[in-house]
Formats: C-alpha cells, sequence, structure tokens
C-alpha cells in the first residue's frame, strides 16, 4: 500500500545485493569443501590458498556492505562482521570433513579479506566521499 513504511529485511537490506552476498557465500562455502584431491594442481599450491581465502571472504563481505541501507545501523554492522568470522571459522572447522586441512592462516586470511573489503566500502560511504551539493 502506498505510504506503508516497509518493515524487516528489506528495511535494512537492498534485497538484491543480500541475495548476491547470500549465493557468494554459498558459493565459497561450497568451493571450500571440494576434497582436497579432487582440486586442480594449480588450486593446491599453498600460497594461492591464502590469496583465495583473502578474495573470496573480500567478495562476501564487500557484497554484504553493499547490501546494507544508508544509514549504516552500527549494531547490525557488527554482528554482520561477527557472523562472517564465525562462518569463517566453522568453513575451517568442517573441512577435515572433506578430507581438506583446516588452518588458522585462512582463516586469518579471511578476516583480513572481510576486514579489507568491509574497511574500503565503509569509507567510501563516509560523508566526505559524498558529492557536493549544488
Amino acid at each position: 500500500m502506498p505510504g506503508m513504511t516497509t518493515n524487516g529485511v528489506t528495511s535494512y537490506f537492498h534485497p538484491r545485493w543480500l541475495i548476491i552476498a547470500l549465493l557468494s557465500m554459498l558459493g565459497v562455502l561450497a568451493l571450500t569443501h571440494i576434497p582436497q584431491d579432487a582440486l586442480p594442481r594449480v588450486f593446491q599450491h599453498r600460497w594461492h590458498d591464502k590469496l583465495e581465502h583473502f578474495v573470496a571472504y573480500g567478495v562476501v563481505g564487500a557484497s554484504l556492505m553493499l547490501s546494507l541501507r544508508r544509514p549504516v545501523r552500527l549494531p547490525l554492522f557488527l554482528a554482520l562482521l561477527c557472523a562472517l568470522a564465525a562462518i569463517g571459522a566453522l568453513d575451517e572447522i568442517t573441512q577435515p570433513l572433506v578430507r581438506r586441512h583446516a588452518s588458522i592462516l585462512d582463516f586469518a586470511a579471511d578476516l583480513v579479506g572481510i576486514a579489507a573489503a568491509c574497511s574500503v566500502l565503509l569509507v567510501r560511504r563516509m560523508p566526505w566521499f559524498s558529492a557536493p551539493s549544488p
């Protein structure tokens, strides 16, 4: 109905970006649970792994940041960061179930990727980055 305020998820999130964030998170979890011996050799190098974690969780963090409506509510933002960190930890903890190696360094790369993406996008939303009003 016209004139009604929106309550629920859409009052805090842009639905399209939220769907992108959720799909990217599911994609990351699916990819990190492919057994190590089933991966192509190019993805079995150790240094690639940290970069992959950084980029993957950075994409998830960025899409989640882009899903937040302005103004960004600090409690919601902090809850989402904690949720992403918990998902990253759960991701590492469950990898041995599919013959993959859990690593604290992979988890650290996840956290750095999340922090980097969210920091950049949070700073971009600051008022001094806005276009001047005519």
